[in-house]
């Protein structure tokens, strides 16, 4: 069936591509960077400025899990379509004629919403320039008393969040490189996201992996795999290593 076909991903991907693309990202951010107050313009610069806004609201891995939640409700969408109809819709977006199409028309609704958005936020950017004028306008009259950090403890001794949080040994990427793509459901199309739970022992190894959310079960064996073999650097609570609860999302894309 279509639904479960490799073209309603291809379909899916093309048309998230020509409706949020980069540029078009990064043109929305400057219009609304240029009504900010200055303290706070000032603030995103030393943060990376535009360039950094951009990657972190339209990032790689935030551009794959918006698509991974998209594509089922897509699928749906496209069960009763004829798929020669989805082929040449799919053609159109991925043509460099659909994609300049696609980019007029976002523009030009995005000319209408982004006047919207920014007074919308209006009463936060007088709010901001009332706190530069006046620095002290929210503090409090005594200093706090320091409260050491407290920490959930699960069964078994294990912490939900520790004072240095584990660190995974290669990065995210060093995990998805060891996975292993199912080749049935490369075949049919089948991708998303998978999260596994798991704990990270004092030795910065793994145990106790769980999957909590999953599009298809042989993903879920494929990315518990692939979690099996990471290595942490391991939490620490008072200068010493700790169990923690961790988490990691390991997305599979067809293409």
């Amino acid at each position: 069936p279509l639904a479960d076909s490799a073209l309603s991903a291809r379909y899916a991907r093309a048309v998230f591509d020509v409706s949020q693309p980069p540029e078009l990202q990064a043109m929305v951010m400057e219009r609304m960077i240029e009504a900010f107050p200055p303290s706070v313009r000032a603030s995103l610069d030393a943060m990376g400025g535009l360039e950094a806004m951009v990657e972190m609201s339209g990032g790689a891995e935030m551009r794959d899990l918006q698509l991974s939640m998209m594509l089922p409700a897509m699928r749906v969408a496209l069960a009763e379509v004829a798929e020669e109809d989805v082929e040449a819709a799919t053609a159109f977006y991925e043509s460099e004629a659909g994609r300049y199409a696609m980019f007029r028309s976002a523009m030009g609704m995005l000319r209408l919403q982004v006047p919207a958005m920014l007074e919308a936020m209006r009463p936060m950017f007088d709010m901001l320039e009332r706190v530069e004028k006046e620095p002290n306008l929210f503090a409090l009259p005594r200093p706090l008393k320091p409260v050491a950090p407290v920490s959930a403890v699960l069964p078994g001794g294990v912490l939900e969040v520790a004072e240095v949080q584990p660190v995974l040994l290669g990065g995210l990427e060093g995990v998805q490189r060891r996975v292993v793509y199912p080749e049935s459901a490369r075949r049919d199309g089948t991708e998303g996201m998978v999260v596994v739970e798991f704990v990270v022992g004092p030795d910065g190894a793994v145990r106790d992996l769980e999957v909590v959310r999953s599009p298809d079960d042989r993903l879920s064996q494929a990315a518990l795999e692939a979690v099996r073999g990471a290595r942490f650097k391991p939490g620490q609570m008072a200068g010493k290593p700790v169990a923690v609860r961790f988490a990691l999302p390991i997305t599979f894309r067809v293409f």
